[in-house]
């Protein structure tokens, strides 16, 4: 039998098992300073961002959110963090964190993390919201080029430098970025020929885990396909899922095309 994620990540049904969650800015000091523990429980990240940091991103520009079940508002299962951003096309919201405790994921909090986030800045005049994630965590590929229509914009290589934590354990921080539209979906996935896959591992985390020096060469690998992808003019369409789930890739006068017609 399939598991939950999987229907999800096949298009199937799903029903939401945690109605009863709510998702809420939060604005006050005794709020903030509880968020680096708390991104310290989803990441393990040994860096947490200071309350003071957050304190200057709630009042100018971003915000801060958490979901909690409706009856225990105290009881934090999901965080998204979001700052004023700014590149050669303007000011956009940079949503820098979304993460959700690793036992009440796939109940759709993420996703109603992240249309809160959409709202609220549409709210507050934002055009697009942009971010980055790991090119091989074939999870948040699919929920955020094929689930949210997010599209990818850039490749950065070793975005953060080396960073000794649980999620990476030390290999390169590359990261794609994406940007969503705030005021219109993306387009579909487009078909027809002129397509090419990048391929990644189903579950990195299990791989970290077997084999972190074949994580290392497959990031590598993955980044070389990226960058002569996109110096040759292709552009990620969407991302596929299956028993090895890859990216989909076209050329961009296709793609346009397709947006186009």
């Amino acid at each position: 039998m399939d598991s939950r994620w999987d229907v999800f990540l096949k298009g199937g049904p799903v029903v939401d098992p945690t109605p009863a969650i709510q998702v809420r800015e939060i604005l006050g000091n005794d709020d903030l300073r509880r968020v680096p523990t708390f991104e310290q429980r989803i990441w393990h990240n040994p860096q947490p961002t200071p309350p003071s940091v957050l304190r200057v991103w709630a009042d100018h520009g971003g915000a801060v959110w958490v979901a909690a079940p409706v009856d225990a508002p105290d009881d934090w299962v999901g965080l998204a963090v979001a700052l004023p951003a700014r590149d050669r096309r303007g000011w956009y919201l940079h949503s820098d964190l979304t993460g959700v405790l690793s036992a009440w994921r796939s109940r759709g909090i993420g996703r109603r993390l992240k249309e809160r986030q959409r709202d609220w800045a549409r709210r507050a005049g934002y055009s697009r919201i942009g971010w980055t994630f790991d090119p091989l965590r074939a999870r948040n590929a699919w929920f955020n080029l094929q689930h949210l229509n997010a599209r990818v914009v850039a490749y950065y290589e070793d975005y953060y430098g080396i960073l000794d934590t649980s999620l990476t354990q030390g290999y390169p921080t590359d990261r794609l970025f994406v940007e969503w539209p705030v005021g219109a979906e993306g387009p579909p996935l487009p078909e027809g020929p002129g397509e090419q896959r990048i391929r990644v591992p189903r579950d990195i985390e299990a791989l970290l885990q077997q084999d972190p020096g074949k994580v290392r060469a497959t990031l590598l690998d993955v980044r070389r396909q990226f960058q002569t992808a996109f110096a040759q003019g292709w552009v990620v369409a969407g991302f596929e899922w299956s028993d090895v789930p890859c990216y989909v890739l076209r050329p961009a006068a296709d793609l346009n095309a397709s947006r186009e017609g």
